[in-house]
């Protein structure tokens, strides 16, 4: 639940319609594989009878008797081709993750131009601000 609150914050601040929707794919690709994974363990758990159990110790004594272990392989077809899903849900949310990487970069470097041009006017203009931070300095000081 908590995943799905992050990733509805994400979507509400996504800063245009174009990062929205590659967004969008992303988590739908993400929600996707879980559901894979949910039917992959169910896949396997159904294939060992059930969920091995614990291995009871007292007193380092250890009692296996009530674990349950594997009584056979996992249907490995149904395995392979709960893989294959995978692997195609997963190029999915590459496919959407490249491009909105490549826009987050984008944004980067315009913000590093702003600051480098911020950073060389106010370089060049050193004087200047240097004498209206003391002319405000000083009217502050002469207010009561």
């Amino acid at each position: 639940m908590a995943q799905l609150t992050v990733q509805r914050e994400q979507l509400n601040h996504a800063p245009d319609s174009l990062r929205a929707i590659m967004l969008v794919q992303m988590l739908a690709s993400e929600a996707q594989a879980r559901a894979l994974q949910r039917e992959a363990r169910e896949s396997i758990n159904a294939a060992r009878g059930s969920a091995p159990g614990p291995i009871l110790c007292l007193n380092g004594q250890c009692d296996s008797s009530q674990a349950r272990t594997r009584s056979q392989p996992a249907d490995s077809g149904r395995i392979r081709a709960l893989r294959a899903r995978l692997q195609t849900a997963m190029d999915r949310h590459f496919a959407a993750e490249i491009p909105l990487r490549a826009l987050e970069v984008a944004d980067v470097e315009r913000r590093l131009s702003q600051v480098r041009a911020e950073t060389e006017r106010r370089r060049h203009d050193r004087a200047e601000l240097v004498r209206q931070m003391v002319d405000q300095i000083l009217r502050d000081a002469e207010r009561p």
